[in-house]
């Protein structure tokens, strides 16, 4: 309704600038309306967008001073360049309004918005040329266009003196559940609403069953499916659609909870390579 009117105003501007131009596909004044309103139309968008991102600013340093984190504007701790499986579907990732810190048990902690992107091979129209080897041939033109994937989260990432194996719980709605029951893809626990809300797959069961002690269980049902739960190597990630800018820090907040909620045993049975010591073999948990 709004560029229909903005094309209106537009059109009746341009008709000002005479009526000539017959012969064209488009009146002149038309066409000119047409742009005017096409350039209106990205410039309103353009502000509304950089008053969007100044406002999460905002809302994301305020409450990140409140619980005494730190604000970045960019990705200083270079969480976009692991390979998390939030990330999966973007070759490019964008991370911004950053915030880190250390929970009062010293644990590491970071949150921030994840955007993703790829590029794709556009084709332009082809034509046909001369060459002194083919003689006449079909010469296509491409270019690379980089779009969104259309994926906007909000992620938080703990880091511990282990190197875990590979776990993920994804939120799962009501038919992924049911494939998922009838597949047997997921590892159950005793939790009703846990199995609920949440898919768990892991490279190692035993590894997930310890990892997933009933207080971490507890606390990511209170999201009621709302975040998913990975652990990458040193990282303990949470991930979910993009919260609020004053939800952003507490976020971070949680995933350091969780962390320190953990069994001990956890860190002991899965440290990383250089606290190994050469020679020593480690026993494979519960496996």
């Amino acid at each position: 309704m709004t560029l229909s009117l903005l094309v209106l105003g537009a059109a009746r501007v341009g008709s000002l600038l005479g009526t000539e131009a017959a012969d064209l596909p488009l009146p002149l004044p038309m066409m000119v309306g047409i742009a005017f309103a096409v350039c209106l139309s990205i410039a309103v968008w353009m502000h509304h967008h950089a008053q969007r991102i100044k406002g999460r600013e905002k809302q994301v340093r305020s409450a990140a001073q409140a619980l005494d984190l730190d604000y970045h504007g960019e990705d200083v701790r270079g969480f976009g360049r692991i390979k998390f499986e939030i990330y999966e579907d973007a070759e490019f990732v964008n991370v911004s309004h950053q915030v880190s810190g250390r929970t009062r048990g010293g644990t590491p902690i970071c949150a921030f918005d994840f955007s993703g992107a790829r590029d794709i091979v556009v084709e332009e129209a082809s034509h046909r040329g001369v060459g002194f080897d083919v003689g006449l041939a079909d010469e296509s033109l491409s270019r690379t266009r980089r779009v969104s994937t259309g994926t906007f989260a909000t992620v938080a990432v703990a880091e511990v003196t282990a190197y875990f194996p590979k776990l993920l719980v994804s939120p799962q709605g009501a038919m992924r559940r049911v494939v998922n029951n009838v597949t047997g893809a997921d590892i159950k626990f005793e939790s009703i609403d846990f199995n609920r809300f949440f898919q768990v797959t892991s490279e190692n069961e035993g590894f997930a069953r310890l990892f997933l002690n009933p207080e971490v269980i507890d606390t990511l049902n209170t999201a009621e499916g709302q975040i998913g739960l990975e652990t990458f190597g040193r990282s303990v990630v949470l991930f979910g659609s993009e919260v609020t800018g004053s939800q952003l820090p507490a976020l971070a907040r949680l995933v350091g909870q969780i962390v320190e909620r953990l069994d001990p045993i956890v860190i002991r049975e899965y440290p990383p390579p250089d606290l190994v010591v050469p020679g020593e073999f480690r026993r494979p948990f519960l496996s």
